[in-house]
This record gives structure tokens, sequence and C-alpha cells, in this order.
């Protein structure tokens, strides 16, 4: 019932705003959804209904920031190839403008050559991606390896799973696991 949800959204906006409603009430549906999936409780495309409001509430919020050069640092947000959880790193472009950074996102399945075509026309202080399904840990070293290389003067920051957290390839990469911890890297 999309009706409802706006409803249940707007509302859940109002009473305990956008960072509050996303850490305690969507993310937990998200994650009970993703069991129910699992568990064949409910079909591949009532979930991907689900995701695409919420993605098309978060796109909203974060039109509301405008475009416009801002005067902090510069960050690069993006998924890897294969990798299309995009609902955490769209949260996390939202709270990046809330806090007043210019954000490049180039969206999720991003091969890796794409990059290359960034590095000399912007500046990049940050880099954020996010590997969250378990498939895509393959692929973590490969990704961390390009980084480093092709944008040595980058922090890089990821955002993971905790079941990941132990992956050698985070072991150079500041990982992150909850909004908390994104919250406070950024406003530190």
């Amino acid at each position: 019932n999309q009706l409802q949800f706006h409803n249940n959204y707007e509302r859940c906006i109002k009473d305990i705003g956008i960072i509050e409603c996303y850490q305690h009430v969507l993310l937990p549906v998200l994650n009970r959804i993703g069991v129910m999936w699992i568990n064949d409780k409910i079909s591949a495309p009532q979930e991907h209904f689900l995701s695409e409001l919420i993605k098309t509430k978060l796109y909203k919020e974060i039109e509301q920031y405008g475009y416009k050069k801002l005067p902090k640092e510069n960050w690069l947000l993006f998924l890897p190839k294969n990798e299309l959880h995009d609902i955490g790193i769209l949260f996390a472009y939202l709270i990046l403008k809330m806090n007043g950074y210019n954000v490049i996102y180039l969206g999720q399945n991003l091969p890796q050559s794409l990059l290359l075509d960034l590095k000399d026309k912007h500046k990049i202080d940050n880099i954020l991606f996010s590997i969250v399904a378990n498939s895509s840990k393959l692929n973590a070293t490969e990704i961390t390896n390009f980084l480093e290389n092709h944008f040595p003067e980058s922090k890089i920051h990821a955002i993971i799973n905790t079941n990941l957290s132990s992956e050698e390839a985070f072991q150079k990469t500041n990982t992150i696991t909850s909004i908390d911890e994104f919250i406070n890297l950024i406003t530190k």
C-alpha cells in the first residue's frame, strides 16, 4: 500500500526526524523484509517495491539540499561492481549533504574504469563505497587496492556488514558499520 507507506513515512519524519526514522524504523524494516524474502515469506517484487519507495524518499530528501558548491570537502560515493544495495549509500549521501559536504554520487554496480575518469577532473578528498552483499566481498581486496593505488591522496571509507569487518581487504580502510559511526566521522 503505497499511500499507507507515504503517510507512515511522513509521520515518522515529522515525529522523530530523518536520521532517527532511518535508523530506528526503516533499517529494522529492511532487515526484516530481507529475512522474510530469504524465507520465502514475501516475493522479490514485494521487497523491490518497498526498497524503491524508500529510495524515492531519500532522493527527495537529498534534492532539498541542492547542488551548489559547498565549502567543505568533496566525497565520491559509489557501489562497486556487482553491488546493488544502494539504500545505505544514499542515506550517507543525504547525511553528507545535510552537513555541508560536496558529493559526487555515481550509483551502483560501477566498473572501476569509470572512477579513473574523475581522478584528474575533481579533487576527491574522501571516497565512500559500500559492500553489503556477501557475494561482493570477493571484490573487496580488488577495489580497496585499486582505490589505494589510483587515489593515494583520498581517505577511503567503506560501509560494510559487521560480518565482513575482519576481512583482510578492510584492514587499511576506514570501515563503517553503523549510522552513528558515519555521523561521528563527518562531524568531528
